[in-house]
């Protein structure tokens, strides 16, 4: 079993983190469209839809895949001459609103029109753009593959994967839209952490960059102008980083991590970090894009994101975030079909499901959606949330509120949730909580009505009262273990040490204060993960291999909380930068919770959040 991570590279770890946050994306008003009938069509693994259910798009389509793919949830907005960036892989496309074109098999104009839905192969929705004078909205549930399906070349193919290499031309290329006259072919970014860029902005407002012996990583980036820019020297010697024509100089000590930002004209500058002797360990060059998109080196003027302020609000609609709303690695062995489907639940109507013979992916906005299991108490999944639900998972899916819901489910059958690093092997559905796990007088909330593995992230609402907003529109879930590596040295280690502990999956919010002054500060980053064991003894393990870091500290905060094993804070700030991380052994679960910002109360701000979770405690 590999050693303890270092406190160099749990830094490392949590730089990196700082660059996947993405904003929750434009929200909008999604029209309605027409339904196509309930009594035509049932779900995978449920029973026919009841009168309350209004299916707006259902459609689904074969495949013969393996390996391990990325299923994603994503709506666009798609502005007039605007193309869709393909896929590398199956998908489902349903039109909300608008109206898109493709050229089909015969070389010919098809439409898919405003309540339509239709199944694309790999490469047969290439081509599809936005022909009309309106925008159009839609909902694209992919399978970002790792392999080949359906002839679709993979990456050990020489086909794209789903990965795309940065052409050069400029910012932009990873965003989900492109101009409709663009030939170039770029594709957008696969899955795993890729498909987390897929968002409204043309360029993110917080870059990462990382100085080791082998120089920066990345050494090309693109940042939105009034954005941060962070750099951490995780090399063994200490340097100044330098964008001359800025004027920017900044110490870095081995280890340190500092940030600055980044307001200036649009264009490229150069960067570099030099030794004490003047020599260069690394350099690199950043590419500002100005609000409007816009580089010294974009070649067309056409705006290819919609304005984030921009909402469509038609009379008695919901209004529907935008961006990526699920993402989850699942197996594809066996696999024979994807489908994907969005319709509105009435209240007081309930949908059963009677399980899925495969991973099924639940996006809920406009409400709370409640899930009742047999002998078990309602769980809930919150408004704007998503989770995927265990291979052969039955339930009654309810709207117990007052006002209607959108709910969209997607997913494959005859697979499974990916669980560990065997592509295809069965998954581990959540082991079911004992009555030793429900909730203690101190508040606890293990194992409660809220829902095993999620209880522990708080309301929206409480965190709305620490200045926290989420900036991610869904659970992020990992189920293999060698992806799971924000404690470990690297992905071999995580496969190794997890398999062995029982681990069963971890689940992760990220949130931050959207630029906000609050009573600890402005809040760059903070999240919440949290890693399910099949018992407490493996959970133990885990905590026991986090203990054994010299960086940490034993804390008691928690000490009196009967449902806490023990409690560890790191603080691993720089001189202006607060980056304090803490981890808790609660029963089959380890819970971490990190925070970061210039000049920001961490710490305290991380005690408020544990009381939230755990009760009136410290």
């Amino acid at each position: 079993m590999t050693g303890p991570l270092t406190a160099r590279a749990m830094r490392s770890a949590l730089a990196l983190l700082l660059c996947l946050t993405m904003a929750g994306g434009l929200v909008i008003g999604s029209m309605p469209v027409s339904a196509q009938g309930n009594d035509d069509i049932t779900l995978p693994g449920f029973d026919p839809l009841p009168a309350e259910a209004e299916l707006l798009g259902y459609a689904s389509g074969e495949l013969d895949g393996s390996g391990i793919a990325t299923l994603i949830v994503e709506r666009i907005v798609i502005n007039p001459l605007e193309s869709l960036d393909p896929v590398a892989g199956p998908f489902v496309l349903i039109v909300e609103s608008g109206s898109m074109v493709y050229e089909d098999d015969l070389g010919l104009e098809a439409e898919v029109g405003a309540g339509a839905s239709q199944f694309f192969a790999p490469g047969e929705g290439d081509t599809l753009s936005n022909a009309g004078e309106e925008r159009a909205v839609v909902l694209r549930i992919a399978l970002i593959t790792d392999a080949a399906i359906d002839g679709a070349p993979g990456p050990e193919d020489g086909g794209s994967g789903g990965d795309t290499e940065d052409d050069g031309d400029g910012p932009g290329e990873d965003t989900p839209v492109r101009p409709r006259d663009d030939d170039s072919g770029s594709t957008a970014p696969g899955g795993g952490v890729n498909a987390l860029i897929f968002q409204d902005a043309v360029a993110p407002d917080e870059v990462v960059i990382s100085l080791d012996d082998d120089g920066f990583s990345p050494d090309e980036a693109a940042i939105a102008n009034g954005g941060v820019l962070v750099i951490e020297n995780a090399g063994d010697v200490d340097c100044r980083f330098v964008i001359d024509p800025l004027e920017i100089e900044i110490d870095l000590a081995a280890g340190d991590i500092e940030q600055v930002t980044i307001d200036v004209p649009a264009g490229d500058y150069d960067w570099t970090c030099l030794d004490e002797r003047g020599d260069s360990l690394g350099d690199g060059i950043l590419t500002v894009v100005d609000e409007g998109g816009t580089s010294t080196n974009d070649t067309t003027d056409t705006e290819t994101t919609p304005e984030p302020d921009e909402t469509v609000t038609p009379d008695d609609s919901l209004e529907l975030p935008t961006g990526t709303l699920l993402q989850a690695s699942i197996s594809l062995d066996g696999a024979s079909e994807l489908f994907g489907a969005s319709l509105i639940l009435e209240p007081g109507g309930t949908l059963n499901l009677t399980g899925v013979d495969g991973a099924l992916g639940v996006t809920v906005a406009g409400g709370d959606l409640t899930v009742t299991r047999e002998g078990r108490s309602p769980a809930t999944l919150r408004d704007g949330r998503s989770v995927t639900l265990p291979d052969g998972m039955s339930a009654e899916l309810s709207n117990t509120g007052d006002t209607p819901i959108s709910i969209i489910f997607a997913g494959v059958t005859g697979s499974s949730i990916a669980s560990d690093s065997d592509a295809g092997s069965d998954a581990t559905e959540t082991p079911e909580p004992t009555d030793d796990d429900s909730g203690t007088d101190n508040g606890s909330t293990i194992g409660s009505d809220e829902g095993g593995i999620y209880a522990f992230f708080p309301d929206d609402d409480a965190m709305a009262e620490l200045g926290l907003v989420p900036t991610w529109n869904a659970f992020t879930d990992v189920t293999d273990p060698a992806s799971n590596t924000f404690w470990m040295a690297d992905s071999e280690s995580a496969d190794e040490n997890f398999t062995d502990w029982g681990w069963v999956q971890s689940t992760a919010l990220r949130y931050d204060s959207a630029g906000e002054e609050t009573d600890f500060g402005i809040i760059d980053v903070f999240g919440i993960t949290v890693d399910e064991f099949s018992d407490e003894s493996g959970a133990a393990e885990f905590f026991s291999y986090i203990e054994q870091d010299p960086t940490g500290e034993s804390t008691d905060f928690l000490d009196g909380v009967a449902d806490v094993n023990g409690a560890i804070e790191f603080d691993l700030g720089g001189s202006d930068v607060a980056i304090v991380i803490t981890a808790v052994h609660a029963g089959p679960y380890v819970i971490t919770v990190f925070a970061t910002g210039t000049d920001l109360n961490a710490q305290d701000l991380i005690h408020e959040v544990w009381s939230i979770m755990f009760g009136a405690v410290g």
